[in-house]
């Protein structure tokens, strides 16, 4: 019991007393559970699978066992190497090519050879379970960001149970450590402390941020959960100035799996309710695995029911969740001026939402002056 009379949430749940945990667990520590899902996880088999459906993805330039092998001279100046077989982001580069032997890596902001490069790949993979398999690599297509000064687009991992979206986690990879917010299912920022707890000692607070193509992200994440066989799969996504890319499946995301963020009983209540629900709609309607049809693209002034929630709603709720995230900085030893630095980057983070939601009112003006939506109903 707080101060003020309220009960403090509780935090923690054990595998055991959950489904939607165990079946992240088995995921995890086991392997897939079916052959479809083996191949929705692995990085070059998903494009091929996915090509023809409507979403972008990543062009792949080349894919190689030989790090000595690729042809640097033939990409473009920004392009992304990764390992095929990785997850969590440990040995994914953004590369960008300078003069000479030399790249900077965007997400570290190191300036590198390639002999550094390959050494820190090999380092990289060295860490994986699946170590012992022949290695690949793969270079592939940079994503543009949709927010100024962030040349790294926005991580968005959406928490998806067969069509229904329960947390999205929001990466910021353009500072080292990289920083995390979250959002429920409909982009409003959950509440550090009350909704879930962050036990990441490897990344800091971020700032939430509403992404450009909200309601375009979050159609094409239910539907490719629906794509899959399982209750439950997080859906990685990207959101650019083109529209929507996709990242990856994973059944076992280490944010569940590791419990780098843990989630409020009460939180962990939505989740189990989701999950279970998704697994009655996978055993009555099996039809949509497999299948892939995209739906309308909103475009980046999208249908006006999601928004008129945001423009009502998230600024407090960011407001209250940047205080918060204010608190547990001080909690986590943040000195004077790193604190002042995470406050300087919610302002800029804030007038951004303010002035795009600003932009969202002037188009939904344009549309009701040319006849094309209707102007909100007062109930």
């Amino acid at each position: 019991m707080t101060a003020t009379g309220t009960t403090r949430p509780k935090f923690g749940r054990n595998n055991q007393k959950s489904e939607f945990l165990a079946f992240v667990a088995r995921e995890f520590y086991m392997g897939r559970g079916t052959e479809f899902r083996k191949n929705l996880s692995n990085k070059l088999v998903v494009k091929n699978l996915l090509e023809g459906s409507g979403i972008f993805i990543p062009e792949v330039y080349q894919e190689v066992e030989d790090l000595d092998a690729f042809d640097l001279d033939s990409l473009p100046e920004f392009f992304v190497l990764k390992y095929a077989f990785g997850w969590s982001g440990r040995g994914v580069m953004l590369l960008r090519k300078l003069t000479g032997d030399r790249f900077l890596d965007l997400m570290s902001l190191r300036i590198m050879s390639r002999a550094e490069i390959q050494a820190q790949q090999i380092k990289a993979v060295k860490g994986f379970r699946n170590a012992k398999r022949t290695p690949r690599w793969i270079t592939e297509q940079f994503v543009q960001s949709t927010i100024p000064g962030r040349p790294v687009p926005m991580d968005y991992k959406f928490f998806c149970f067969q069509g229904r979206v329960e947390v999205i986690l929001q990466i910021d990879r353009n500072t080292q450590p990289i920083r995390k917010a979250l959002f429920n299912g409909e982009f409003v920022p959950l509440k550090p402390g009350i909704d879930y707890l962050d036990c990441d000692k490897g990344s800091r607070p971020g700032v939430p941020i509403v992404p450009l193509h909200a309601e375009d992200l979050l159609d094409t994440a239910k539907r490719l959960s629906r794509y899959t066989d399982a209750p439950f799969v997080s859906v990685d996504l990207y959101d650019s100035p083109e529209g929507v890319y996709f990242g990856e499946f994973t059944f076992s995301p280490g944010n569940v799996a590791g419990r780098s963020q843990e989630y409020s009983d009460a939180y962990h209540d939505r989740m189990e309710e989701a999950f279970l629900e998704a697994k009655t709609l996978l055993k009555s309607d099996p039809s949509t695995v497999g299948t892939f049809s995209p739906g309308p693209k909103h475009g980046p002034c999208c249908e006006p029911t999601l928004y008129g929630l945001l423009a009502s709603g998230v600024l407090d709720s960011s407001v209250d969740s940047a205080r918060a995230l204010h608190r547990q900085a001080v909690q986590d030893g943040y000195d004077g001026t790193q604190r002042l630095n995470l406050a300087k980057s919610w302002r800029e983070t804030e007038n951004l939402l303010r002035k795009r939601l600003t932009g969202i009112q002037q188009y939904r003006e344009r549309m009701i002056a040319k006849h094309e939506i209707e102007p909100a109903r007062t109930p």
